[in-house]
Protein backbone atom coordinates (compact mmCIF):
# COMPACT_ATOMS: atom_id res chain seq x y z
CA UNK A 1 0.00 0.00 0.00
CA UNK A 2 2.23 2.60 0.78
CA UNK A 3 5.92 2.56 -0.99
CA UNK A 4 9.99 2.94 0.06
CA UNK A 5 9.61 6.62 -0.63
CA UNK A 6 7.03 7.63 1.15
CA UNK A 7 8.42 6.07 4.23
CA UNK A 8 11.37 8.55 3.45
CA UNK A 9 8.82 11.84 3.92
CA UNK A 10 7.56 10.13 6.71
CA UNK A 11 10.50 9.91 8.35
CA UNK A 12 11.16 13.61 7.32
CA UNK A 13 7.99 14.32 9.44
CA UNK A 14 9.25 12.53 12.34
CA UNK A 15 12.58 14.77 12.30
CA UNK A 16 11.13 17.25 11.99
CA UNK A 17 8.24 17.56 14.41
CA UNK A 18 9.82 14.66 16.36
CA UNK A 19 8.78 11.42 17.34
CA UNK A 20 6.34 12.76 20.88
CA UNK A 21 4.16 14.99 18.30
CA UNK A 22 3.50 12.59 15.71
CA UNK A 23 2.74 9.45 18.39
CA UNK A 24 0.38 12.57 19.38
CA UNK A 25 -1.23 13.70 15.78
CA UNK A 26 -1.74 9.35 15.77
CA UNK A 27 -3.93 9.60 18.56
CA UNK A 28 -5.76 12.21 17.43
CA UNK A 29 -6.22 10.57 14.37
CA UNK A 30 -7.45 7.21 15.70
CA UNK A 31 -9.95 9.30 18.13
CA UNK A 32 -11.34 10.83 15.01
CA UNK A 33 -11.37 7.12 13.28
CA UNK A 34 -13.28 5.75 15.79
CA UNK A 35 -15.44 8.71 16.41
CA UNK A 36 -16.31 8.15 12.88
CA UNK A 37 -16.73 4.97 12.74
CA UNK A 38 -18.73 5.28 16.22
CA UNK A 39 -21.50 7.69 14.26
CA UNK A 40 -21.86 5.68 11.62
CA UNK A 41 -23.04 2.54 14.01
CA UNK A 42 -25.93 5.19 14.99
CA UNK A 43 -26.32 6.97 10.93
CA UNK A 44 -24.99 6.50 8.14
CA UNK A 45 -21.89 8.09 7.27
CA UNK A 46 -20.76 8.83 3.70
CA UNK A 47 -18.12 6.65 2.77
CA UNK A 48 -15.94 8.59 1.65
CA UNK A 49 -15.66 10.29 5.07
CA UNK A 50 -14.56 6.96 6.86
CA UNK A 51 -12.46 6.03 3.73
CA UNK A 52 -10.55 9.62 4.66
CA UNK A 53 -9.72 8.61 8.32
CA UNK A 54 -8.61 5.25 7.24
CA UNK A 55 -6.24 7.30 5.20
CA UNK A 56 -4.65 9.31 7.82
CA UNK A 57 -4.86 6.21 10.31
CA UNK A 58 -2.46 4.50 7.84
CA UNK A 59 0.02 7.31 7.60
CA UNK A 60 0.52 7.94 11.06
CA UNK A 61 0.42 3.99 11.69
CA UNK A 62 3.50 3.98 9.70
CA UNK A 63 5.18 6.39 11.01
CA UNK A 64 4.57 4.81 14.56
CA UNK A 65 6.15 1.43 12.96
CA UNK A 66 9.31 3.74 11.69
CA UNK A 67 9.20 5.14 15.41
CA UNK A 68 9.18 1.99 16.90
CA UNK A 69 11.31 -0.23 14.68
CA UNK A 70 10.53 -2.02 11.20
CA UNK A 71 11.54 -5.44 11.83
CA UNK A 72 10.05 -5.67 15.61
CA UNK A 73 6.59 -4.96 14.24
CA UNK A 74 6.93 -7.01 11.50
CA UNK A 75 7.63 -10.20 14.01
CA UNK A 76 4.67 -9.25 15.73
CA UNK A 77 2.46 -9.05 12.46
CA UNK A 78 4.09 -12.86 11.53
CA UNK A 79 3.16 -14.07 14.99
CA UNK A 80 -0.33 -12.61 15.48
CA UNK A 81 -0.88 -13.60 11.73
CA UNK A 82 0.10 -17.16 12.30
CA UNK A 83 -2.25 -16.76 15.37
CA UNK A 84 -5.33 -15.84 13.39
CA UNK A 85 -4.87 -18.25 10.75
CA UNK A 86 -4.91 -21.52 13.31
CA UNK A 87 -8.09 -19.52 14.88
CA UNK A 88 -9.16 -19.86 11.30
CA UNK A 89 -8.32 -23.24 10.35
CA UNK A 90 -6.18 -21.68 7.62
CA UNK A 91 -3.26 -22.27 5.88
CA UNK A 92 -0.86 -19.46 4.85
CA UNK A 93 -2.55 -19.19 1.52
CA UNK A 94 -5.94 -18.83 3.07
CA UNK A 95 -6.90 -22.38 2.32
CA UNK A 96 -8.66 -24.60 4.59
CA UNK A 97 -7.21 -27.34 6.65
CA UNK A 98 -8.45 -30.30 7.35
CA UNK A 99 -10.39 -30.37 10.74
CA UNK A 100 -8.38 -32.72 13.18
CA UNK A 101 -10.54 -35.28 15.09
CA UNK A 102 -9.87 -34.84 18.88
CA UNK A 103 -9.46 -38.03 19.91
CA UNK A 104 -12.19 -39.26 17.81
CA UNK A 105 -12.82 -41.64 15.56
CA UNK A 106 -13.67 -41.06 12.00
Amino acid sequence: MLREVDDVIFEQAIERWGEAAQMVKAIEEMAELTAIIARDMNEVTPPADIVDELADVTIMIRQLVLIHGQSQVRERIKYKMKRLRTMLGVDAGGHMLPKKNKGKKP
